[in-house]
């Protein structure tokens, strides 16, 4: 086993010189585990596919392989069939061998089968080269097969029910119709072929590419809808094209290179005399049948210089080649080397026979690789080496970008770094080449500084390229970078006004599709990134241009319809902007445009300001309603929308009405009761006054009542403020019959007799004067006051005329004087009364000193049960005896801060003091404090119930709860 990264410098065969190889990929060689004993005869030609592999020897055997597990088996082919001249092994699934033989025999091998079937339709054919269906996933059927034999001849051939049926025929032949026909006839052997479905685009006849190779010529062919017809159609039918190389070699390889990750990227590499042919292929989307849309950068590659057996060294040409992604394998003889083909710099190269162990290796055949697992395999006439290639993408991402491959440089890249270096190095090619689109795209990914970038693009005024910057730069940024996002919007802001503004006043002018073009790219941003820009700088932005259109737009967008509202109020469609105010919720719209509104269409405004009445100040809509009841003529007769709308928010909804935030605000409500003053009726004043009084200012309700002679409005509102006398002073002015109902209702509010009783005087007075006047007589008049137990019959004689007859009202002094006598026996009774009461307590106050009370010798204290007669005690008329230590303590609690502080001071007296005049004094008030209720079944012991029982701790274990 050889593990060896390459670093031999490499000579240049186009300049001569000789330069430092740069560090490539780590190969290991390694041998696999010998042949079978039962394996006979040299190896000779071997396919690999699928960690599969099928060696054929030169003793008619063929080995088969797992690579996976190593199981290995020979299965004899044939004797004396001559030399193999192919095998294949299908390139999908590795389960279909093809074994052919110089002799003209072919045989056919099923992964389930140990018996190879002969094809007989294929006999007195030597095959010499195989192309198979990539697309086939049969395991019992080949697919539709190309076959290539020495002379030049193709046939198209299927294999079904694992070989046992076969269809077979001759679809073209290079020597027939080739115009430039080679002197030498074995020179027309097909060695290479190759097919391909192309992928078939929607309205189009499916295609096939097809590549043969001979010696010195390559051929190609584009076409369909079958295989049969691609060789039938124009110029294949007569002269097909193809790249001819000089040479005179014994031997030549097709190989193509299929990415696992991308069927439809494929790379070909053609072994010629002069070097190796290769180039891309591009299968995706192809339309027509021209080569240029297949083939791509076709390129040839000079064989390096390998060491002679003179040791000197010269330029060889291979015995066999393999195809990587990235590199070439050439084998040589006694050299094995890895070349890069885009770099063309050798990144490795061993000696196969530098000791004397390698000798047993034999002598190398060709090369095999599978696509599947990466691995490359050396074939030699006694061993099998496996070629394994770590790294092969090592500095891929350099080489791609030396040559400006940018894409695939990107995809090479191993980490960020390297990514970033790829996008800056392509930004600038783009840039330096004037493709600022493009350039500003990349530069958006790369890691340029931000403000380096916009410089560049501002210094040459592309401006399409910095909107593209900052469009792509905005995209991947986080949502949460606003400051960052709000900055970049707004600036893509003004360069859309600008462009417009360009486009509008080119020649073509605001119909041309430029500016169409623009206006809707405009608009787009506007849709997709409303939410990062800030509303009052972009209005202003797009204000200032006069793209009104615009504006709008965005305020929908951003949910600021004051600016449409706005919009269609100076074009007067009052409706339309109705209609989009009622759906936004910024109270400041309403505030704004509601004045404009109610002047033009006060019905339709206040209906929706009733809708959005929750969210709404009506403080703030009073200018509006002003503005309003201002414009409204004299002679409008229709129903006063302002009214309508404040009674709304300012009167208490009825019983079984739905229910609404009421306004309570006093200036509101004063607006609403002076629109209702002005009104000829007063019901709805007078109904406003008794709902809403507390919310209005009952002085310049009052006031403004007056100044309109609101006469009944003033009674309730006199009322109202607790001015009844006032209220029956005014009823009583407006002399109608409903004024003298008003001031018998108000007279029987006070709440003291004596104001009621002043009031109906007053009312008393102005009947009787008003009987006098009309000539009704005064007879009625003292019977309605009679009935009144406030106003008695000698009040009311002095508002009588002195040629009143008593006559008229002689009943109602009889009943007045009876009266009289009445409350006089009364007031006797009570008298005497009185007298009694007071001589019995002037007895219980003389024999109050001699009262007493009995102790018995053993009555203990109430509070303390210690006995009385040993100690000084209270004696309370209850019978409750304490001892006076315990009933100080027990009424402590009771006391206020003053009455303890007197209560210490006094037993300190009778402890210390020697004045017995002080001590008397202090016994005094002692007794007072202490004495004075019993403190078992006073007030004291009702208000102890608040207080907590003393326990004991033992007391308290008896009371938990466990």
């Amino acid at each position: 086993q050889r593990r060896v990264r390459g670093t031999t410098p490499l000579h240049c065969p186009r300049c001569g010189s000789r330069g430092a190889m740069e560090q490539g990929p780590t190969i290991t060689l390694k041998k696999l585990p010998p042949r079978p004993t039962d394996a006979t005869g040299a190896f000779r030609a071997f396919a690999v596919s699928n960690h599969k592999m099928v060696i054929a020897t030169d003793s008619g055997q063929l080995v088969r392989i797992d690579l996976r597990t190593g199981a290995q088996d020979v299965l004899t082919v044939g004797f004396k069939c001559g030399a193999v001249r192919h095998v294949s092994l299908d390139p999908i699934r590795g389960v279909h061998i093809v074994v052919a033989y110089s002799s003209g025999e072919t045989f056919y091998l099923s992964a389930q089968s140990d018996r190879p079937v002969q094809l007989k339709k294929l006999d007195g054919l030597v095959v010499t080269s195989l192309a198979w269906d990539r697309d086939n996933k049969n395991m019992a059927s080949t697919g539709e097969l190309l076959i290539g034999t020495d002379s030049g001849a193709i046939y198209e051939a299927q294999l079904e029910n694992h070989g046992k049926s076969m269809s077979c025929r001759k679809i073209y032949d290079i020597g027939m119709m080739d115009q430039e026909p080679l002197d030498d006839s074995s020179q027309m052997a097909i060695h290479g072929l190759h097919y391909d479905r192309l992928p078939a685009d929607r309205g189009h006849e499916r295609k096939f590419l097809v590549m043969a190779s001979t010696l010195t010529r390559h051929y190609h062919f584009v076409g369909g809808p079958t295989l049969e017809q691609l060789f039938r159609t124009p110029p294949y039918n007569s002269n097909p094209p193809f790249k001819q190389m000089p040479g005179h070699l014994k031997h030549t390889e097709l190989h193509l290179f299929t990415a696992p990750d991308d069927p439809l990227l494929q790379r070909f590499a053609w072994l010629t005399e002069p070097g190796v042919v290769y180039g891309g292929l591009h299968l995706a989307g192809q339309e027509g049948s021209s080569r240029d849309q297949v083939f791509q950068s076709q390129d040839r590659l000079r064989y390096p210089e390998v060491e002679n057996e003179q040791h000197r060294r010269v330029a060889a040409v291979p015995i066999s080649m393999g195809l990587t992604r990235y590199h070439f394998l050439l084998l040589y003889p006694n050299h094995f080397q890895v070349v890069n083909p885009l770099s063309k710099q050798m990144v490795y190269e061993t000696p196969l026979r530098s000791t004397a162990s390698s000798a047993d290796l034999g002598s190398f055949q060709s090369v095999g690789c599978d696509v599947h697992t990466g691995m490359s395999y050396l074939l030699s006439d006694k061993a099998v080496i496996k070629v394994e290639i770590a790294g092969e993408e090592l500095n891929m991402w350099r080489i791609f970008l030396g040559h400006k491959k940018f894409r695939a440089a990107k995809e090479a890249c191993r980490s960020s770094a390297q990514r970033d270096k790829v996008l800056v190095v392509e930004a600038d090619y783009r840039f330096e080449h004037g493709d600022y689109v493009a350039a500003a795209q990349i530069y958006a990914q790369s890691p340029r500084p931000f403000e380096e970038v916009a410089l560049k693009f501002i210094q040459i005024g592309h401006r399409e390229a910095l909107i593209k910057f900052l469009t792509e730069k905005l995209r991947p940024m986080r949502e949460n970078a606003k400051i960052q996002r709000t900055l970049i919007c707004t600036w893509l802001t003004e360069l859309f006004l600008d462009e417009l503004n360009q486009a509008k006043f080119s020649s073509a002018g605001s119909d041309s599709e430029q500016h169409t073009e623009a206006v809707s790219r405009f608009r787009c941003f506007l849709e997709q990134h409303h939410e990062d820009l800030d509303p009052a700088t972009t209005e202003s932005l797009i204000s200032s241009h006069g793209r009104i259109d615009e504006l709008v737009l965005y305020a929908n967008h951003i949910g600021d319809h004051s600016v449409t509202v706005g919009h269609y109020i100076q074009r007067k469609e009052w409706e339309r902007a109705l209609d989009v105010m009622s759906k936004q919720q910024d109270p400041n719209s309403f505030y704004k445009h509601t004045p404009v509104l109610m002047r033009h269409v006060p019905a339709a405004t206040v209906s929706v300001l009733l809708q959005n009445t929750p969210g709404l100040d009506p403080v703030k809509l009073i200018p509006a309603l002003i503005q309003y009841e201002s414009s409204r003529g004299a002679t409008d007769a229709g129903p006063n929308e302002a009214i309508r709308y404040l009674q709304m928010v300012c009167k208490p909804r009825k019983p079984g009405l739905p229910e609404t935030v009421l306004c309570k605000d006093m200036a509101v409500n004063n607006y609403l009761l002076s629109l209702y003053a002005k009104q000829p009726e007063e019901s709805e004043l007078l109904e406003f006054l008794e709902l809403s009084n507390q919310w209005v200012d009952l002085e310049y309700a009052l006031r403004l009542c007056l100044r309109l002679h609101k006469f009944q409005s003033c009674i309730k509102i006199y009322s109202l403020m607790g001015k009844f006398g006032q209220a029956v002073a005014m009823a009583l002015q407006w002399d109608t019959p409903d004024g003298l109902d008003l001031a018998k209702v108000n007279a029987n509010r006070p709440e003291t007799e004596e104001e009621r009783r002043q009031h109906w005087l007053a009312i008393a007075k102005h009947m009787l004067s008003g009987a006098v006047q009309t000539g009704d007589g005064v007879k009625g008049v003292i019977k309605e006051l009679a009935a009144n137990d406030l106003v008695r019959i000698e009040d009311i004689l002095p508002f009588l005329p002195k040629d009143t007859l008593i006559d008229d009202f002689c009943h109602e002094i009889c009943t007045s004087l009876e009266d009289y006598n009445k409350n006089i026996e009364r007031l006797k009774r009570e008298m005497t009364e009185a007298t009694n009461s007071s001589s019995l307590i002037q007895q219980d106050l003389e024999n109050l000193p001699n009262r007493f009370g009995y102790v018995h010798a053993d009555q203990r204290c109430g509070l303390s049960g210690e006995p009385l007669l040993d100690q000084d005690f209270y004696l309370f008329p209850c019978g409750h005896a304490f001892l006076v230590d315990r009933a100080v303590q027990e009424v402590k609690p009771f006391l206020t801060a003053d009455q303890r502080q007197t209560l210490d001071v006094c037993m300190a007296v009778l402890n210390g003091a020697s004045n017995a005049q002080r001590k008397k004094d202090a016994q005094d008030e002692m007794d007072e404090l202490v004495g004075a209720e019993c403190m078992l079944c006073s007030d004291m012991m009702v208000d102890s119930i608040v207080k907590p029982f003393e326990m004991l701790d033992q007391d308290q274990l008896d009371w938990d709860i466990n």
